[in-house]
This record gives structure tokens, C-alpha cells and sequence, in this order.
């Protein structure tokens, strides 16, 4: 059997092992009560859905390339080479794109600048402790 033949469904099987580890341990992290940071929760949360999108995607191309090459029925492929159902991972992959820009958007860059405020806060506050010692 040819080498690259073989390669490619083995290759999607190990990239759906490898982004299954790395989904739940993002899901794991974001379950932690002990997360202090808002942005860290927020970017958690980002790569969590970026992680479910590419898992998704290694196991329908993984099942689709196992199938060509004939290690499992080639119903298989012939189900997930049909145009509705190749819509499924895209339309998923656009969701996410989505979703990802929308926590951006109304999660991330108000925190970033909460974060900020409260940093220059504390430094003004610091100063102020500094100067009054000083006096």
C-alpha cells in the first residue's frame, strides 16, 4: 500500500487524538473556580471552541480518508462526500469563526480594557502611597 495512502487517514486519526487532549484540557481549565483572570477565562473559551471545530474536522476528513483507502466501508465516504453533508464541517468552521469574533468583540476588548483601567488605577494609587510617604 502506498505510503502517503495510508499516511493521510492515519495522520487525521492522530490529529483527532491530539485536539481531543487538548479540548478537554481547555475544558478542564475553564471549569476551574480558581481562574482569577477574566481575559485568561475569555481566551480559554476562544481556543475550547477553535479545539471542538478542528476535532470536528480531523474525525469527519479522518472517517472520510479511512473509508477511500478501505479500512472501513466505502459507504462511508460516499455518505460524506455528498455536498450536504460536506456543508456540515464548513458551516461549522463559519460558526465558529462567528462565535470566536463575537466573544472578541463583547468579552475580550472590554475586559482588556477593564484590566487596563485597573492597572493604571492601582499605579496612580501606588504613587499616591508613595508620595505621602515620602512627605
Amino acid at each position: 500500500m502506498d505510503f502517503f495512502k495510508l499516511f493521510t487517514p492515519v495522520s487525521y486519526w492522530l490529529l483527532t487524538i491530539l485536539w481531543l487532549f487538548i479540548f478537554v484540557f481547555y475544558i478542564n481549565r475553564i471549569r476551574k473556580r480558581k481562574l482569577k483572570s477574566q481575559l485568561f477565562v475569555t481566551l480559554l473559551i476562544i481556543l475550547a471552541i477553535d479545539a471542538f471545530r478542528t476535532l470536528f474536522e480531523s474525525m469527519y476528513f479522518g472517517a472520510w480518508y479511512t473509508s477511500l483507502v478501505g479500512f472501513v466501508p466505502r459507504s462511508i465516504h460516499d455518505f460524506l462526500v455528498r455536498p450536504e453533508h460536506v456543508f456540515v464541517p464548513k458551516i461549522l468552521n463559519v460558526v465558529a469563526a462567528f462565535l470566536i469574533i463575537f466573544i472578541v468583540l463583547k468579552r475580550w476588548i472590554p475586559e482588556e480594557e477593564a484590566e487596563r483601567e485597573r492597572e493604571v488605577k492601582h499605579l496612580k494609587k501606588l504613587e499616591k502611597e508613595k508620595t505621602f510617604q515620602n512627605l
